[in-house]
């Protein structure tokens, strides 16, 4: 009974799937297809980029910021005791034991 109700849905889906296809324009499956490329792309060479010590390794070529672990944030917040930037969320002891 279960494997019935099982095969039913499967096949209803890939009905659903083919029919949603074919109501896509040529030029929206294409982008479709881009789109997935480009996201297997994004996967592979997010993969490749080790952040281990890559602040001292920077590659101009290298789109860190699409990284999905990666935030770039401007350095907005400035310290009291010695009046240089840091961002806004940043431990005080990362540089300053004074806050």
């Amino acid at each position: 009974m279960l494997s019935r109700v099982l095969k039913a849905r499967t096949e209803a889906s890939r009905v659903e799937i083919r029919e949603l296809r074919q109501s896509l324009s040529y030029s929206d499956r294409n982008e479709q297809r881009g789109n997935g490329r480009l996201r297997m792309q994004m996967n592979q060479l997010n993969q490749l980029v080790k952040l281990d010590r890559i602040g001292f390794q920077y590659n101009s070529e290298i789109e860190y910021s699409l990284h999905p672990v990666v935030v770039v944030e401007s350095m907005n917040k400035v310290c009291t005791n010695y009046n240089s930037f840091k961002f806004k969320n940043e431990a005080p002891e990362l540089y300053c034991l004074n806050g």
